[in-house]
């Protein structure tokens, strides 16, 4: 592979994945490692909503006071988009396993 040229290499890149692409098993296994790989930095976008959290919004603190407008923007992003969004929901589907 030393002596190939970029586009030899790209191509033959290309043609791998297709193959991995089109074995439905292998694609199943790098899907859910790579959804471990990305579980625990997803879990902690997403706040706790502790007792005091839940007490603090049933006396009428507004929730712009409890979560950053930054975190927000982080959140919507994330729920937007729809690849983090299939790997949130494939992340807590997978959560007792």
């Amino acid at each position: 592979m030393a002596g190939e040229t970029v586009k030899q290499k790209m191509l033959s890149n290309i043609s791998q994945l297709s193959e991995w692409i089109q074995n439905e098993e292998s694609l199943i296994i790098s899907w859910d490692a790579f959804c471990e790989t990305k579980r625990v930095a997803y879990i902690k976008q997403f706040p706790c909503f502790s007792s005091l959290l839940k007490i603090a919004l049933k006396i009428g603190i507004p929730l712009k006071y409890l979560l950053p407008e930054s975190r927000v923007i982080g959140y919507e992003n994330m729920l937007r988009c729809q690849a983090h969004f299939e790997i949130i929901k494939y992340i807590l589907k997978k959560r007792g396993n």
